[in-house]
């Protein structure tokens, strides 16, 4: 265990428990409203739904859907699931849907520091398999690399026009100041605090942590990031990823 409380290795009881979640997200009805039920500040799928963003945790989830929301307030956006469950779900509706992709070792780093709870194996098994069934669907949505996601998000915007009904606007008026703004309302709405190691927005603080993780995720789980950073780089370079050059 690091200084930090975080473990390598899943207890037993850890390991299947994730084995079941990844039977039920096999059934996105059952999972979708089980999730809502033990989450229900969560913006899951529903009628009303316009849109869907979803990836990987510490991936630029908060960043995407607060940029699109504040553009264009009257859009529905459901995320923050984390599970390719939502995705299947939307797509069957024939919704958008956005898929945000990271890099392995800085998501995982960085979820690492957001919680330290579950062990890096937990956190490695989802990241697999959140992945690899995204690579199955990757024709049938738009995927976001990290870089576009956070760097050049009106590209995900001009994406999406040709797949919705509604007018879209690429940029909020406030640029990426009133984004951040929305970001740290969402971090205070789910965590009850600006946690530096939590908050969705860099700070000196989860730096230093962030890369602690990183050093033993190299140390502990070499093999398995070069096993990912393999999905990583199919989602990426398939047809329907963005590009920021």
């Amino acid at each position: 265990m690091s200084e930090l409380g975080i473990r390598s290795t899943a207890r037993p009881w850890e390991a299947a428990t994730e084995r079941g979640r990844a039977v039920l997200e096999r059934f996105p009805g059952i999972y979708i409203r089980l999730a809502r039920h033990r989450t229900p500040e969560r913006d899951g799928l529903d009628a009303a739904t316009d849109l869907l963003i979803e990836g990987f945790p510490r991936s630029g989830n908060s960043f995407l859907v607060s940029w699109i929301a504040t553009a264009n307030p009257d859009l529905r956006i459901a995320s923050h699931m984390h599970s390719m469950a939502h995705v299947h779900a939307a797509l069957r509706r024939d919704l958008p849907v956005v898929i945000v992709v990271r890099e392995p070792e800085d998501a995982l780093a960085s979820l690492a520091v957001f919680s330290p709870e579950q062990p890096l194996e937990q956190h490695i098994e989802r990241y697999r398999r959140f992945h690899e069934r995204a690579i199955d669907v990757a024709d049938d949505v738009i995927v976001s690399p990290f870089e576009v996601t956070t760097k050049r998000p009106e590209l995900v915007v001009d994406a999406l026009r040709p797949r919705m009904s509604q007018d879209l606007v690429a940029s909020p008026p406030g640029g990426t100041v009133e984004v951040m703004e929305a970001v740290d309302r969402r971090s205070l709405r789910f965590h009850g605090s600006f946690d530096p190691n939590v908050v969705s927005r860099p700070s000196d603080t989860r730096s230093r942590a962030t890369e602690s993780a990183r050093t033993m995720l190299r140390a502990h789980h070499g093999e398995a990031l070069a096993r990912l950073q393999i999905l990583h780089d199919r989602l990426t370079s398939g047809p329907t990823a963005l590009k920021t050059g």
